[in-house]
């Protein structure tokens, strides 16, 4: 616990702000690893920019959880958790439009469904990552489909300070499942994207992709995404990609456990939670993996999940 009970009822005078003390933070995180923590949920910009004043005025240091994907948290945590989940109006989404300009909490799944009923092209890159829009912004999300920073036109944002700015897309604002932008303690509350014109084959693609995704990704238990990016490398102009879930298999680690944390049988870059699984369990596998690698390949897998 961090956040005392005159620090709450403080901020919970206003409606648009929700806080829980000492919060299971299972359902929040799609790992569903053993964690818990002081958890602020603003509903407005507003209540987004008083709470960012208020744990700056009481020297107190935050971190944004979206959908909770792509992520590992500690068993406890010595910061507060701040969510947003600012509405989107669903009338929003009723057609399509050149350009749209969506809160960060907006949910990917949301956006396909769009992308399907109108063909959106360029939307398909985030067919099935279960995501926040400003989560997915953040690191870049993407699939064989291609990255969500194609799309992204620019975005709103609220600093450690409280202070209003905006970031205009360039050719240098991202990088592989990575931005080069965001400051400690900044926080994304909108996101305006494009799409690439309309294209009768999207459904069907986005359609094909889920299906890929059901058939090669274990998807009915509680896992972080993949764990680790592919790694890239160039000798004599040519690329060579190794892809971190075939590495593995072939270093004989598929189905290995650590307590109740296994390496997927079905795709060796994620990790299955049997249940009970913590954030100690996963960085015992990955230094067990990672070690294995080295000595058979010379290099070790960068983290594609953020490990918090």
């Amino acid at each position: 616990m961090i956040l005392s009970a005159r620090q709450a009822s403080q901020l919970k005078q206003n409606p648009e702000i929700t806080v829980s003390i000492d919060q299971d933070l299972t359902k929040y995180n799609s790992f569903r690893l053993n964690s818990s923590g002081d958890l602020i949920i603003v509903k407005s910009v507003p209540a987004l920019s008083e709470v960012i004043h208020f744990l700056k005025s009481e020297n107190m240091t935050y971190r944004v959880l979206g959908h909770g994907s792509n992520l590992v948290l500690p068993t406890i945590a010595d910061w507060i958790y701040l969510k947003l989940e600012i509405p989107i109006s669903h009338e929003y989404l009723n057609e399509p439009r050149e350009e749209y300009l969506l809160p960060a909490s907006t949910q990917l799944s949301l956006l396909t469904q769009h992308a399907m009923k109108f063909g959106l092209s360029g939307w398909e890159v985030f067919t099935g990552i279960p995501a926040s829009l400003g989560g997915a912004v953040t690191m870049n999300a993407g699939t064989n489909l291609g990255e969500i920073s194609g799309i992204i036109i620019d975005l709103q944002l609220l600093n450690s300070e409280g202070i209003l700015s905006s970031h205009t897309v360039t050719p240098h604002s991202f990088g592989y499942r990575t931005n080069h932008f965001l400051k400690k303690g900044d926080v994304i509350y909108s996101v305006r994207i494009k799409h690439l014109g309309i294209d009768a084959h999207i459904p069907q693609k986005i359609r094909d992709y889920l299906a890929l995704r059901k058939r090669t990704q274990p998807l009915s238990v509680p896992t972080c995404g993949c764990v680790f990016k592919n790694r890239k490398t160039m000798d004599h102009g040519k690329e060579t990609i190794f892809r971190a879930g075939q590495l593995i298999d072939l270093i004989g680690l598929k189905g290995r456990c650590i307590n109740r944390l296994k390496v997927s049988s079905t795709h060796a870059n994620f990790f299955e939670n049997l249940g009970g699984a913590t954030k100690a369990d996963f960085l015992a596998l990955v230094q067990i993996i990672n070690d294995e690698v080295q000595s058979k390949y010379g290099f070790k897998f960068d983290m594609e999940v953020e490990v918090w």
